[in-house]
């Protein structure tokens, strides 16, 4: 039987939790998968791990990747793909046992360029955090209510070991070729920009595990200026308006407007209430009350506010005929 579905899972120093990742995809309800595991040159015993699972179990292939990193692993990777669809697991997480059969069957009946996705759950060996938990409830609510376009541009939408799609719709867009880092938020900005639907399946398809050698906690690439700096230049990429408006005075406002002055860009800053800076930009601000946001125009909003305070925002928006996702986007 031609192999269906091709899970790809590059790996470093994962010794400490590779197998018990492997061992809730060979637990999987559904059978016909490969994985495809590259090895990102790890210097610990991941690779003997693997490799005594994999002399049990034909359908995993290990190789070793060519070039450092994650993104020439995704690539390799993709070359050794024989599935029809596509999927991503990481070694330090655990899929429950329905994921793949769930998510396999949901894209049998959508329409080409629909990404499956489903909802997470953090695990930790100690405590899960404040903060963790309100993104991991954020990430799951926009996903069920089809809100995951329109709050592109605030985080990464759907997490980078929760996704399947077809193998076909993959190669149409250039699969993993080009992407820059944070490598998983890219990839969900080339499905937005090539107009893909996402899909959230409603149940629990990644228990995302938080420790201390996540490479988010110790790469450059994966901290705030970086998704910054991605996000701005995406959006500059995929949205067209005649002018562009900032609002906000926060930490994350200011630091969209110091990346949009590098990039040349004209812009005009909003605030509650009209200021002159005596930040190093110079830039006034102007107040959102009078100003009249004219047709064509987009808005980045650098803060997040209580709802009361979201509510006035979002209604003076209304009033400028302005809509979530089409005008506007959070950051």
């Amino acid at each position: 039987m031609p192999v269906e579905l091709s899970l790809i899972m590059p790996f470093f120093n994962a010794g400490r939790f590779i197998a018990e990742a492997l061992m809730s995809i060979q637990e999987q309800t559904y059978s016909n998968w490969e994985l495809i595991a590259i090895d990102d040159f790890s210097e610990d015993d991941s690779l003997n791990i693997l490799q005594k699972f994999a002399a049990g179990d034909a359908r995993i292939k290990i190789i070793q990747n060519l070039e450092k990193g994650i993104i020439p692993a995704l690539n390799l990777a993709f070359e050794h793909c024989e599935g029809q669809y596509i999927s991503r697991c990481d070694a330090d997480d655990i899929y429950p046992n329905e994921r793949l059969e769930m998510m396999v069957g949901r894209i049998k009946s959508r329409a080409p360029k629909t990404v499956i996705t489903g909802m997470v759950s953090y695990f930790s060996d100690k405590s899960v955090s404040r903060q963790l938990r309100k993104h991991e409830a954020w990430l799951n609510e926009i996903n069920i209510c089809g809100a995951t376009w329109s709050n592109v541009y605030r985080n990464c939408v759907i997490a980078s070991p929760n996704w399947l799609c077809s193998k076909a719709d993959m190669q149409e867009i250039g699969a993993f070729k080009n992407l820059e880092y944070p490598e998983n938020y890219d990839l969900v900005f080339k499905w937005h920009k090539h107009g893909f639907d996402v899909e959230c399946i409603g149940e629990i398809s990644l228990y995302w595990r938080e420790h201390p050698l996540r490479i988010s906690h110790l790469s450059e690439d994966y901290q705030q200026k970086a998704f910054f700096s991605l996000k701005l230049k995406r959006f500059l990429e995929i949205e067209k308006f005649s002018k562009l408006y900032l609002w906000g005075n926060g930490k994350k406002a200011k630091l969209c407007a110091s990346l949009l002055i590098e990039s040349g860009l004209n812009f005009s800053w909003m605030d509650l209430e009209s200021q002159h800076s005596e930040e190093k930009d110079s830039i006034p601000r102007e107040d959102f009350r009078f100003t009249n946001l004219s047709n064509g125009a987009k808005l980045l909003i650098g803060i997040y506010p209580n709802p009361a305070q979201r509510r006035n925002i979002e209604d003076f928006l209304m009033g400028q005929n302005k809509i979530e996702g089409k005008d506007y986007w959070y950051l």
